[in-house]
This record gives structure tokens, C-alpha cells and sequence, in this order.
């Protein structure tokens, strides 16, 4: 088993960068990749392009927590899983799983009265 794979939902062709100065062709990136760091860290590398249309290199470090969560909770995660991510495995899937909306709050200190 390889320790990199592919992230779920993104099309992107691999690219060498020899033929890239041949071709003059910057418009592909390489593949995003997944690497776990023993058994509580996720490393993710994706690759994208800036403002100015330079490559940008974004390395994301995840600490994996396991937490105790009440026996409803835990059911519920082990539901199986239906629609579009129903050949997905465990966790979500970014590209299925969306933030729908933003809400924004905003907290107003009361002072107590004494």
C-alpha cells in the first residue's frame, strides 16, 4: 500500500516540470497528496495557483485526536453512507460534503450588576 493517495474529487493531470519549460506550459499542477506522520499526524500537500499565476506549494499539518463521544453519537457515525458518497470511505469527502452557509455572530459582554 502506497503512503500517498489521490484526494477525492479533484481532477488534476500530473506534470513534469522538464516538459513544462519545453512546452512553456504552466497551466498543470501535480497531483495533491495525503501522508500520515505515525499515527497522530496527517500531512497534506494540494498545489495551486496565485494571483500572480505563479504555482503555490500549500503543505497542511493535521494532529489526529480521538475523542470519547456519547453512544448516540457513535451510532450515528456508523450509519452507512448514501447519495454521492456512498462509495466513499470513512470521513467526509470535500467534495461532497459543503459548507451551505456562513453565520456570523457576534457576543456582547453584559456587566453584572452587583
Amino acid at each position: 500500500m502506497s503512503k500517498f493517495k489521490e484526494m477525492p474529487g479533484i481532477e488534476v493531470q500530473q506534470s513534469s516540470w522538464a516538459v513544462e519549460i519545453e512546452e512553456d506550459d504552466v497551466t498543470t499542477l501535480p497531483l495533491p497528496s495525503e501522508v500520515m506522520v505515525g499515527n497522530d499526524t496527517k500531512v497534506v500537500t494540494q498545489f495551486n495557483f496565485n494571483k500572480d499565476k505563479q504555482k503555490v506549494k500549500c503543505v497542511r499539518t493535521y494532529k489526529i485526536e480521538k475523542k470519547l463521544v456519547p453512544k448516540a453519537i457513535a451510532r450515528r457515525k456508523n450509519l452507512d453512507k448514501f447519495g454521492l458518497s456512498k462509495s466513499d470511505g470513512q470521513g467526509p469527502n470535500p467534495a461532497t460534503t459543503v459548507v451551505a452557509e456562513e453565520i456570523f455572530m457576534q457576543v456582547e459582554k453584559r456587566q453584572m450588576l452587583t
